[in-house]
């Protein structure tokens, strides 16, 4: 199965959100040179596997790393 470009920026959006959190996609498309919908797909990944917890917060998709 081929990889994804957004399975590639996973460990960079993790390592970004344990420095930074809580970010906006926008944020994560920007530290990691990437584009945006990349970026939210990555974050819609992550949160799938329960690492991170985002809503949406006056039309911007806000995450954090989530707490056990």
């Amino acid at each position: 199965m081929p990889v994804k470009k957004y399975d590639k920026i996973i460990p960079g959006v993790l390592k970004l959100l344990e420095k930074e959190s809580p970010v906006t996609t926008a944020m994560v498309a920007e530290k990691l040179d990437v584009n945006w919908s990349t970026a939210q797909r990555a974050l819609f990944e992550i949160e799938r596997k329960g690492k991170i917890k985002g809503k949406s917060i006056s039309g911007r998709n806000v995450w954090w790393v989530r707490l056990e």
